[in-house]
């Protein structure tokens, strides 16, 4: 279950600013606008909102059947994740990954607030919950 969430959530990310259902509506949705049925006007509400759709869809799923999603736990927690950022990052172009990785300012910051500032604002906070909750 969480890895079919995990799947509809990639796809969202991935293709929503390519994805042509995203930019214009499809048949079912121009023809949903009329008098059409009640599978038909389903089908268009799925179609624009797949990624919702999905994850109740995962959800319920996930409630119905705990242990198929409890089996694939560790499965999920070294493969798929790993896969997901792969995927992801094969979506990159090279010369975006070479901007990125020779802006030396940017990196400085992110390196700074993650190794820096964030151990500062977090240990006083940590040593404090210890002294409030021993």
């Amino acid at each position: 279950m969480i890895v079919l969430a995990m799947l509809l959530a990639q796809r969202a990310v991935a293709l929503q600013p390519l994805h042509p259902r995203l930019t214009k509506p499809s048949t079912a949705v121009r023809s949903a606008a009329g008098g059409a049925s009640l599978a038909t006007r389903t089908a268009a509400f799925c179609d624009r909102q797949f990624f919702v759709v999905g994850m109740a869809a995962s959800v319920g799923l996930a409630a119905a059947a705990p242990g198929v999603g409890l089996a694939a736990e560790p499965w999920v927690g070294k493969y798929a994740v790993m896969l997901i950022f792969v995927a992801s990052g094969l979506g990159l172009k090279p010369a975006a990954l070479r901007r990125a990785a020779l802006d030396v300012r940017l990196n400085a910051a992110t390196q700074a607030a993650s190794l820096v500032a964030w151990p500062l604002v977090a240990a006083p906070a940590v040593a404090a919950a210890r002294r409030w909750t021993a």
